[in-house]
């Protein structure tokens, strides 16, 4: 390769450079300062200087994502819709003979406003700084409406939510399990005891409850579908779109109905003490559960050790707190099974 090279050279005398060596290089435009705005190939282009291009941060900005900013529409409607219904609900009992009970409408309307502020208080807490901004953005009802209508406004205005989309997902199983689940049992406690009225199944009381309770019926709709709404963005945030839609919606779907049928069922015709022992007994499967998919507790690594599981994963370490919530909320609906 190097003969090849010297053929190719002109031959020169002895003690001379050939050309190449004498080609004199001129570091300058190495060790020449430019101005912030300029670049180096327009110094020598004449005296008229270009104003600075605006930088863009592509960071932070980014495309309009209508897709997103619909569906959080539609959540903050389904919201809005479900507390209006049930609050005509609550006051068409009012003069009902047969539900005088408000409480029980009352109280799971109220406890996301009340529940949500102070578990993101808690939260900053345990991050070792007290905030109440977020908590405050949660007090309004229907709460969180105001965190779907934040991010509702950044997919249209291209600036990163991320951290916010991990907050109104949790925040609206929250509010799922706090208020609409309730609310179904309540609504499905009436009717068993509309059916078994005559000590009977009969089905003609339950269409007649149907057609004077068509507000209740309504309502009753709208609180599963946001909670069938609300476990699909937790458990599915994952997972590919047509897993999700073809496999994790109907089992979320049918395990959800399946679910509030049968809680119906047990606080409407069991003791006290039987309905204490069985979830009990629920609670105490969800929490071995929890405990046995994460690996930095003494029952995952114990069941690793077992049977003989190596695998490393990036997991983030759970707090003994929000290993408890989601404990509570694998009794009511499924959840961190993805």
């Amino acid at each position: 390769m190097e003969k090849s090279d010297e053929a190719m050279l002109p031959p020169t005398e002895k003690g001379e450079k050939s050309k190449i060596e004498n080609l004199h290089l001129d570091p300058e435009w190495l060790n020449r300062k430019y101005s912030r705005g300029r670049g180096y190939w327009a110094d020598n282009q004449g005296d008229d200087e270009e104003e600075p291009t605006k930088k863009i941060d592509l960071g932070t900005r980014r495309r309009r994502d209508y897709w997103s900013a619909l569906g959080h529409l539609l959540i903050s409607l389904i919201l809005l819709a479900e507390i209006v219904l049930w609050i005509q609900v609550m006051h068409y009992w009012r003069y009902s003979p047969r539900n005088t009970n408000l409480f029980r409408i009352l109280l799971p309307v109220l406890l996301p406003c009340l529940g949500l502020p102070l578990l993101a208080v808690i939260h900053s807490l345990t991050r070792g700084r007290l905030s109440f901004k977020l908590g405050l953005l949660l007090v309004v009802p229907p709460s969180p409406i105001l965190l779907h209508l934040v991010l509702l406004y950044r997919s249209l205005a291209r600036v990163d939510r991320d951290r916010k989309a991990r907050i109104v997902r949790i925040s609206g199983l929250i509010q799922a399990c706090l208020m609409s689940f309730p609310l179904i049992l309540v609504s499905c406690h009436t009717v068993i005891v509309s059916i078994l009225e005559k000590n009977s199944v009969d089905a003609g009381l339950f269409h007649k409850h149907i057609y004077e309770n068509k507000l209740q019926f309504a309502a009753t709709t709208i609180s599963f579908l946001n909670l069938v709404i609300a476990a699909y963005r937790y458990n599915e945030r994952l997972t590919g779109r047509p897993v999700a839609i073809l496999v994790g919606f109907p089992f979320l779907f049918s395990n959800i109905l399946f679910r509030a049928i049968g809680f119906s069922l047990l606080f409407s015709l069991f003791e006290s003490s039987w309905i204490a022992l069985c979830l009990g007994i629920m609670f105490g499967m969800s929490a071995i559960s929890v405990q046995l998919s994460s690996n930095y507790t003494l029952c995952g690594k114990m069941f690793r050790a077992i049977f003989g599981d190596q695998s490393e994963n990036d997991e983030k370490k759970c707090s003994i707190f929000s290993s408890l919530l989601l404990s509570i909320g694998g009794v009511l609906l499924p959840v961190g099974y993805a």
